[in-house]
């Protein structure tokens, strides 16, 4: 929950082992995020799963274009 105190997110895609294990460990998580300081940040948070292969990859590539732009 610290990086929502830096960045904010709107979306939080996880990928990999995470993306197949969140089943198991979603409600749980939520039930964390219900503590989180900044009630609003939690309400507009969506948390969703990949299942494409390379997506640590296609988002390190998104970062860096969208620096460059």
């Amino acid at each position: 929950m610290i990086i929502m105190l830096a960045v904010d997110p709107e979306a939080i895609i996880l990928g990999g082992s995470a993306s197949r294990s969140f089943p198991f460990f979603e409600q749980a998580m939520w039930e964390r995020m219900r503590t989180f300081l900044y009630p609003y940040a939690v309400e507009r948070l969506v948390i969703d799963t990949s299942v494409e292969p390379q997506i640590a990859i296609l988002g390190a590539a998104a970062l860096f274009l969208n620096a460059r732009a």
